[in-house]
């Protein structure tokens, strides 16, 4: 099944690329056919393995709007798809054209118009809030020869967690964890020659919580500080001698760090 921006974008789906697995008839977003989870699963990025290395599943979790289609295949595939034993879902970054185009949102979630959705004596978090700011722009450099895409995201989260030692039943414990993703992506796409084209792409992405592991129990105090930089490149170059003859050459790779700290 191969999912284009044009049929999703009217679609109320979530805002990270894997989401719109879910539009497949018996798939989900960390389960595809035959009851596989996402560790199973291989995941790309312009047909480019991107798997997470130590737990499996999705490793680069890229905005939606920056995915021109998304291409789900299941068991069956032939044996040059190797490396997987669920499905192989396939993230195409968009490439930019001769239009330019400019494109800005912005998103706004607050506690005060949502409900809290704890059970009594429930442990855990919830969101609380959530904010995000995100843009891309694309076009050409030279007409027909040489395009550009650039995007970048922002999403502030903020998780509240019930207060077990009080007894009112919508206590909140003071302090809370708060997710801070930033992202960005650039890709250049180059059309030297009939049959022939190049595409350079490089993106970032920061990963931050403060405060993270409260759990409306154990003090809030004890919580922790997780960084997570991630910095991931890929140069592919495609020469198409026929409809049915093809040749590329792909080298990509990312460099990624986690910690959890305590704060003493």
């Amino acid at each position: 099944t191969r999912l284009e921006r044009e049929i999703t974008e009217l679609l109320p789906t979530a805002r990270d690329a894997s989401s719109l697995i879910a539009l497949v008839p018996g798939a989900r977003k960390d389960q595809l056919w035959g009851g596989a989870p996402g560790v199973s699963n291989d995941y790309r990025l312009d047909g480019v393995s991107m798997n997470h290395p130590g737990l499996g599943g999705d490793f680069l979790s890229l905005s939606v709007d920056w995915i021109d289609a998304v291409e789900v295949r299941a068991l069956g595939a032939g044996a040059e798809d190797g490396n997987f034993q669920g499905g192989i879902i396939n993230a195409i970054t968009k490439t930019g054209t001769n239009d330019r185009r400019a494109t800005f949102r912005s998103n706004y979630e607050s506690e005060r118009l949502t409900a809290t959705n704890f059970n009594a004596n429930e442990q855990g978090v919830e969101q609380a809030g959530r904010r995000e700011l995100s843009g891309e722009l694309l076009g050409p450099i030279a007409r027909d020869k040489l395009f550009y895409f650039v995007g970048g995201q922002f999403v502030g989260r903020d998780m509240r967690s019930p207060d077990l030692l009080t007894p009112a039943p919508h206590d909140f414990q003071p302090l809370r964890e708060k997710h801070v993703d930033a992202r960005g992506l650039g890709k250049l796409t180059w059309l030297p020659a009939v049959g022939q084209r190049v595409d350079a792409l490089l993106g970032v992405s920061q990963a931050n919580v403060d405060h993270g592991g409260i759990n409306g129990i154990d003090d809030p105090t004890a919580a922790i500080r997780v960084r997570q930089p991630t910095l991931f490149y890929e140069l592919g170059w495609t020469k198409s001698a026929s409809a049915r003859n093809a040749l590329g050459v792909r080298v990509a790779g990312y460099n990624s760090q986690e910690s959890r700290l305590g704060y003493e």
